[in-house]
C-alpha cells in the first residue's frame, strides 16, 4: 500500500511541476508577444516620425532653395550692372553699392551652405 502511495504521490508531483513548467512557458510566451507588440508599436512610431522629417526636410528646402535662387540671381544682374558708370554715374556710390553687393553675397552663400549641409546631414541621418 505504501509503495502504491509512493508511487502515486510521485506522479502527482510530477504532473504537478509539469503543469507548472507549461504556465511558465505560456507565461513566458504572453510577455514575449507583449514585448514584440510594444516594439512594433515603437517601430512604427520612429518610421512615421522619420517619414515626417523627411517631408518637412523636403519642403523646407524647396521653399527656402526658391527665394535664395532669385535672390541670387538678383544680386548676379545687381553686380553685372554696378561697373556700368551710366547706371551709378558716382564712382564713391559705385563703390558702396559694390560693397553692399558684397555683404549681400557673402550672406546668401553662407545660408545656401547651412542649406546643403542640412540637407546633407539628414541625408546621412536617414539611412
Amino acid at each position: 500500500w505504501f509503495q502504491t502511495t509512493g508511487a502515486i504521490a510521485g506522479m502527482v508531483v510530477t504532473a504537478f511541476t509539469l503543469v507548472c513548467l507549461v504556465a511558465l512557458f505560456l507565461l513566458h510566451r504572453a510577455r514575449l508577444r507583449k514585448q514584440q507588440k510594444q516594439y512594433a508599436k515603437r517601430n512604427r512610431i520612429a518610421m512615421e516620425k522619420a517619414e515626417r522629417e523627411r517631408e518637412f526636410n523636403e519642403f523646407m528646402a524647396h521653399e527656402i532653395r526658391n527665394p535664395l535662387a532669385s535672390a541670387l540671381a538678383a544680386l548676379n544682374f545687381v553686380s553685372s550692372k554696378t561697373s556700368d558708370s551710366a547706371v551709378v554715374p558716382n564712382a564713391g556710390d559705385r563703390e558702396m553699392v559694390k560693397n553692399d553687393v558684397r555683404v549681400i553675397d557673402s550672406s546668401l552663400q553662407f545660408v545656401n551652405e547651412l542649406l546643403r549641409n542640412m540637407l546633407d546631414l539628414h541625408r546621412t541621418t536617414s539611412k
